[in-house]
C-alpha cells in the first residue's frame, strides 16, 4: 500500500508515530487524511454554532445595552469573556477529544450550552451576563474543537478552511439581519439567545455523525512537536494583533453608528453586509485566492484593512458607513486561510496550525477589553485608532517574513 493510499490512523498502528509524523511531513497532501463526508458536514454544523456568537455579538450585546442590563464598558468585558472562553476551549478542546468518546463529549456540551443560552435570558446586569456568557464560551469553544480535528488534517487545508468559514458564516448573516431588524425590536435581546439555544440542541444532533476514526489522524501525529521557531511565534504575534484589532472594531461598529445618528436599517444592513462579505471573501479564497503568495496577501490585506478602519472611525455617512463595514467583513475572514497556509509553512505536522483557531479568538477577545479601555460613554470612536494601528503593525510583521523569512525543515 502506498503511502497516498494509507490511512493515517492505519500507518500508526503498523509503524508507530514517529513514522506517521515522519510520512507526514514529507507527503503532507498525499497521505491519505480524507475524513468521513458526514463528519465533515458535522464539523461544518458545529463551526456553525460555535462562530455564531461572533456573528451577532454587536447586535445582541448593543441590544442588551440598550435594555439597561449592560454599559458600554461591560459590552466590551462580556465579549472578552464569552470570546476567550471560546479560544481557550478552542485550544484544550482537541486533546480532550482526541482521548475517545468524541460523539458523548460533543454532544453533551452542545445540550449544556442550549441550556446556558436559556439561562440568558434571566441575567438582567453585568456580573450574571459575565458568568453565563463566559461558561457558554468555553462550551462553544469545545465544538469548535470537534470541527478543528476534522478540517486542519483534510488534503488542502487552507482550501477546506475557506470553505468551512464561508459556510459556518452564512447563517449568521440570515441572522444578524433579522434580529436586528425583526426580532430584537419586537422581542428583545432574548430573541438571540433563544435563537443560539436552538442552535446548540442541532450541534447535539450532528454530534452522530463523528467517530473516534475522525480523530485518527490528529492522534496518529499527536507525539510530533510543532516547529517553535522565533518565526513562527512571530507569526502568532501578528494574528493575535490583527485579530484583536478586529474584535476591537467590530464589536463597537453599532455604537459608532448610533454615534453618528445613523439609523438601526442600516446598521442591519452594515453587520449582515459586511458578514455577507466574510461569506464572499472566504469563498473566493477557497476558489482560487489560496493560490496566491500568502505572506504578501496577508502584508497587503492589513494595510487596506488599516485604512478601512480608520474610515469607519472618523466618516460616518450611512453609505459610506455600510461600504466601509462590508470591506471590512470581506478582509475579515479572506486573510484566515493564508494565515493558516502561513502556519503549516513554518510547521509541516500542523500542530500549530491546530491553533490558528484559538490564536484568532484570544486575538478577538483581548481586542475588545483593549477598546473598552479606551473608549467613553459617549465616544467610541478611540477603539478604532486602536484597531488602525494594530492592524498596520501586524501587515508590517507580515511583510517582514514575506522578505525576510525562510521555512525551516523540521528534524
Amino acid at each position: 500500500m502506498s503511502v497516498g493510499e494509507t490511512d493515517l490512523g492505519e500507518l500508526h498502528a503498523i509503524t508507530g508515530p514517529e513514522a506517521v509524523a515522519a510520512e507526514f511531513i514529507t507527503h503532507p497532501g498525499e497521505i491519505g487524511v480524507d475524513q468521513p463526508p458526514m463528519a465533515i458536514v458535522a464539523a461544518m454544523v458545529l463551526g456553525t454554532v460555535a462562530f455564531m456568537i461572533l456573528g451577532i455579538q454587536p447586535i445582541l450585546l448593543g441590544a442588551l445595552v440598550e435594555a439597561g442590563r449592560l454599559t458600554n464598558h461591560a459590552l466590551g468585558k462580556v465579549a472578552t469573556l464569552e470570546t476567550l472562553a471560546l479560544a481557550i476551549g478552542a485550544a484544550v478542546g482537541p486533546p480532550f477529544l482526541r482521548r475517545g468518546g468524541i460523539r458523548a463529549k460533543i454532544a453533551l456540551a452542545a445540550l449544556a450550552l442550549a441550556a446556558l443560552n436559556i439561562a440568558s435570558y434571566w441575567a438582567a446586569s453585568p456580573g450574571p451576563i459575565y458568568v453565563i456568557r463566559t461558561a457558554s464560551g468555553a462550551l462553544e469553544g469545545l465544538l469548535l474543537a470537534g470541527a478543528i480535528l476534522v478540517v486542519t488534517y483534510t488534503r488542502n487545508p487552507e482550501r477546506m478552511n475557506g470553505l468551512f468559514l464561508a459556510i459556518t458564516t452564512a447563517p449568521q448573516i440570515a441572522a444578524t439581519y433579522l434580529l436586528s431588524t425583526v426580532a430584537i425590536p419586537a422581542l428583545g435581546a432574548n430573541s438571540g439567545f433563544g435563537l443560539m439555544a436552538m442552535l446548540s440542541a442541532l450541534g447535539a444532533f450532528s454530534a452522530l455523525a463523528l467517530s473516534d476514526k475522525t480523530t485518527a489522524t490528529a492522534h496518529a501525529l499527536g507525539t510530533a512537536k510543532g516547529v517553535w521557531t522565533p518565526w513562527v511565534l512571530l507569526a502568532l504575534a501578528a494574528i493575535l494583533l490583527q485579530n484583536a484589532a478586529i474584535g476591537a472594531a467590530w464589536n463597537y461598529v453599532e455604537q459608532i453608528a448610533h454615534q453618528a445618528d445613523i439609523s438601526n436599517q442600516i446598521v442591519g444592513l452594515a453587520v449582515s453586509g459586511g458578514l455577507t462579505f466574510q461569506l464572499v471573501g472566504a469563498l473566493g479564497v477557497a476558489w482560487i485566492g489560496w493560490r496566491f503568495n500568502h505572506k504578501l496577501m496577508l502584508a497587503a490585506g492589513c494595510s487596506l484593512q488599516a485604512l478601512d478602519v480608520v474610515v469607519l472611525g472618523s466618516l460616518h455617512a450611512p453609505m459610506i458607513y455600510l461600504g466601509a463595514s462590508c470591506v471590512f467583513g470581506l478582509l475579515w475572514l479572506a486573510l484566515l486561510p493564508f494565515e493558516m497556509k502561513l502556519l503549516i509553512e513554518l510547521d509541516r505536522t500542523r500542530q500549530v496550525a491546530m491553533i490558528l483557531s484559538p490564536a484568532s479568538l484570544i486575538g478577538l477577545s483581548v481586542g475588545p477589553f483593549f477598546g473598552s479601555l479606551l473608549v467613553r460613554e459617549t465616544d467610541v470612536s478611540p477603539a478604532f485608532w486602536f484597531a488602525a494601528a494594530a492592524t498596520a503593525i501586524s501587515g508590517a510583521i507580515y511583510l517582514f517574513t514575506a522578505l525576510v523569512a525562510r521555512r525551516p525543515v523540521p528534524a
